[in-house]
């Protein structure tokens, strides 16, 4: 029987982006009344994590949103628009629905990564439904 050896580099790296339970707390702040944003509209919403990384709530459609949490510390963003366009970043799509309260897990840039994420993300905000989005990435791969 042999005994795994431990990384030493790779134990000491852990990863300063939020999990999916944090990302749904923002949700639930952003479709709440926190007043803990930097910047909010109907539309989004911004706040700083910590020192290096800020958090985005935006609403993609009706009732699906996205949350996406991007490093600030070496970047200067002028705008939301070029905040959204950097790739180094974790993002998750979500599902609210109203009537029950519930919040639904859809996709992340963990499951598949950024560039499938991008593909589902620009999809549901160009078809306008999630269905309708489901079936056109279907038809992608």
């Amino acid at each position: 029987m042999t005994i795994a050896t431990q990384h030493p580099t790779l134990a000491l790296e852990v990863s300063k982006y939020p999990v999916y339970s944090q990302a749904e707390a923002f949700l639930r702040k952003f479709l709440g009344r926190w007043p803990g944003w930097s910047s909010k509209n109907h539309r989004y919403a911004k706040c700083q994590l910590s020192a290096s990384l800020d958090i985005i709530v935006v609403r993609l459609a009706p009732h699906i949103y996205e949350v996406r949490a991007y490093p600030t510390g070496a970047l200067m963003v002028g705008d939301l628009e070029e905040a959204l366009a950097i790739e180094d970043y974790r993002g998750w799509i979500i599902v609210s629905i109203p009537h029950t309260k519930k919040i639904k897990f859809i996709f992340s840039t963990q499951v598949k990564g950024i560039e499938v994420y991008r593909l589902v993300r620009a999809d549901i905000r160009h078809k306008g439904t999630l269905a309708r989005a489901e079936n056109y990435y279907r038809k992608l791969i």
